[in-house]
């Protein structure tokens, strides 16, 4: 819900500029506001910890997992730029590799780490592994090191702006729908962890 909210879905407009160096300033306005919020995010769970872990019934050992929210949003947001990228270029299988390995990692880890007895944990870890597996690859998919130094060398602050203003329109009407889809999706899952855990 929160990845969702932080990209203002600005991520859905990398498909429209005809110039690709126009997809690479939207996706660095991504990186900027996730940074932002997710720091913000970071500064709420330390000034509200006791109250948000007391919501979610976490056992006072476990509140460490909590500060792995902002990571775990910035990793998602700046993965689902990276695999919208690979689609606005036709990289359709180099998308579905980085997918299954991201997939594969998630279970796998998930597994291990239930084996090793860190149960509903394990998933957490698994969850975090797989982010970073995705967006490791995507990265290395992309072009690697090729990639990043085109990146910064074709973006600025200037130009984020520039892009950022010009699809104005995605968080302004598409951001309450999609928020509104997620919440609704994500809902259940929140009431049942509040309630039975």
């Amino acid at each position: 819900i929160l990845a969702c909210l932080f990209t203002g879905k600005y991520e859905l407009s990398i498909f429209v500029p005809k110039n690709k160096i126009a997809s690479y300033n939207i996706i660095k306005g991504i990186f900027y506001l996730s940074t932002f919020f997710s720091l913000l995010t970071m500064a709420a769970i330390l000034a509200f910890i006791h109250p948000i872990a007391g919501l979610l019934h976490i056992k006072n050992d476990n509140k460490f997992f909590l500060y792995l929210i902002p990571l775990s949003i910035l990793q998602l947001a700046i993965l689902s730029s990276f695999q919208l990228l690979l689609q606005r270029n036709e990289q359709y299988k180099r998308f579905s590799s980085s997918v299954i390995m991201q997939s594969s990692a998630t279970t796998i880890i998930g597994i291990l780490a239930g084996y090793a007895g860190y149960r509903s944990f394990g998933l957490i870890y698994g969850y975090l592994i797989g982010q970073l597996t995705g967006l490791v690859s995507n990265a290395l998919l992309l072009g690697g090191i090729r990639f990043f130094r085109k990146f910064s060398d074709h973006t600025s602050f200037k130009r984020v702006r520039s892009q950022l203003i010009r699809y104005i329109q995605y968080p302004k009407f598409v951001l309450g729908s999609e928020l509104l889809l997620v919440t609704t999706q994500q809902f259940l899952p929140l009431i049942f962890t509040v309630l039975f855990t």
